[in-house]
């Protein structure tokens, strides 16, 4: 694990100015994959929440396969930062589609969901609980904006002990018929480069985070910095989990996060830079 502080006096300058607006001007937004979770297992990309559904065989016999296919194709797409933006968009879109196409086709329902929540645990990054238990003691909102499944991310952060009255949820969410089978998806889907488009506005809360215009931001990917995108905040602290690629992606990510941890770190640095923030 190493962390990088990308300008030193600049994030002291952020954190002071979060200082003087106090607890109740603050509000987090954040990632769910990756980003609370642990990002590598045994040097290989960490399994997301939408991942267990495929690492247990709970479906059709042929979905591991095609969903397997589907990550070989377009993660490597996702986290490629020489290709366009708007190509990346166009990608991660089909990815998105046919996924949760083959997933309706593969006979999921809400059984079944229960059934992997209980069976698969996720590994939270360590530091995650002492970093979520500040934020309700102070009653400080954490939102998190995910490309995964919404009600099933609810469900481990609850599972977690974690899902208090300030921990909001924003995102995919499936539409059953009357047996709980799966049979489609809730639009817009939210995919990794369009969370800019994932409105908070929606939120009972919004009212209340309009008055809590000091920002953290947490992501592990570059296009997680847009999650605040047409919020109008007045300061802004982004940290970046680097999970892979880092030689290739270290610049881009410097460029774009405050504070960027490499190495599949743990809360350490986000814990400190809340502490000095409500000291």
């Amino acid at each position: 694990m190493e962390v990088v502080i990308v300008d030193e006096l600049g994030l002291r300058k952020k954190i002071e100015r979060f200082k003087e607006g106090g607890k109740d001007k603050i509000h987090i937004l954040s990632d769910f994959d990756r980003t609370f979770t642990i990002g590598l297992i045994n040097g290989k990309t960490g399994v997301s929440v939408i991942g267990q559904i495929r690492a247990g065989g709970y479906l059709t016999p042929d979905y591991p396969q095609k969903a397997n296919d589907l990550f070989a194709k377009y993660h490597p797409i996702e986290i490629d930062t020489s290709i366009s933006k708007d190509e990346k968009i166009i990608q991660m879109s089909k990815w998105w589609r046919e996924h949760f196409q083959l997933i309706i086709e593969s006979n999921l329902n809400k059984q079944t969901i229960s059934k992997i929540i209980k069976e698969r645990p996720l590994e939270f990054r360590e530091g995650t609980r002492k970093f979520t238990m500040s934020l309700h003691k102070l009653n400080i909102p954490l939102i998190f904006i995910t490309a995964s499944v919404g009600d099933m991310v609810s469900e481990y952060i609850k599972k977690e002990g974690i899902l208090f009255d300030n921990v909001h949820v924003i995102g995919n969410n499936f539409e059953y018929d009357s047996s709980g089978k799966v049979i489609g998806v809730k639009f817009p889907i939210i995919h990794t480069l369009n969370k800019s488009e994932a409105s908070i506005h929606k939120l009972k809360i919004y009212k209340e985070l309009l008055d809590r215009k000091n920002v953290l931001l947490l992501g592990d990917s570059l296009e997680d910095i847009h999650m605040v995108a047409g919020f109008p905040y007045k300061n802004l602290i982004k940290i970046g989990f680097l999970n892979e690629n880092i030689e290739n992606n270290l610049d881009k990510f410097k460029e774009a996060f405050d504070v960027v941890i490499t190495g599949d770190g743990d809360f350490s640095e986000v814990n400190k830079v809340l502490k000095e923030i409500l000291d």
